[in-house]
């Protein structure tokens, strides 16, 4: 198992496959991509830019209604096929990969003008995955700024008319 640090460089991989596809830095990434994932491997290059191709197509052709959940798929997708790879190598391997996939993600981010955020989790405890993508839902109640349970409308203080925008009930 790898650490925090390269599992967030892989979803920072796949969030550069999605946001450079249809792009001017499209050719490029998918070529760095496509030599990243293959090792020097021919065969298995070609095969990366065929999936490679194919993830630009959905992403080009999805409807507008769906646009949304298709990136979020495509992103997924290609973070596992950067987790797997990382995970696959010998750690002197490994650290030449992470090296080349932080240039191929930080080169994504020059060329299409977007940037990475990143999160940290700490303390509490967590049962399974955090994940950070273009669409959240929630289901239930939520519980944010100190509020109660349940209401996320924005805290406007009836008194002075203050509309601060934290998520607090109303009238707290």
């Amino acid at each position: 198992m790898v650490g925090s640090e390269v599992m967030a460089l892989a979803a920072a991989g796949g969030m550069a496959v999605v946001q450079a596809a249809g792009t001017d830095a499209w050719t490029v990434l998918r070529d760095r991509i496509a030599r990243l994932l293959g090792r020097g491997d021919d065969a298995l290059q070609s095969r990366e830019l065929e999936r490679l191709d194919h993830s630009a197509s959905l992403l080009g052709q999805a409807d507008p209604e769906r646009a949304a959940a298709v990136r979020i798929g495509e992103e997924a997708a290609w973070r596992t096929r950067f987790e797997m790879l990382l995970e696959s190598l010998p750690e002197q391997e490994r650290a030449v990969a992470v090296a080349e996939l932080r240039e191929v993600v930080g080169a994504a981010e020059r060329d299409t003008g977007r940037t990475t955020v990143s999160n940290h989790v700490s303390g509490g405890t967590v049962h399974g995955s955090v994940v950070q993508g273009y669409a959240v839902t929630v289901s239930g109640p939520l519980s944010a700024a100190g509020g109660t349970r349940g209401d996320t409308s924005p805290d406007t203080d009836a008194e002075t008319g203050d509309d601060d925008g934290d998520l607090r009930p109303a009238g707290n």
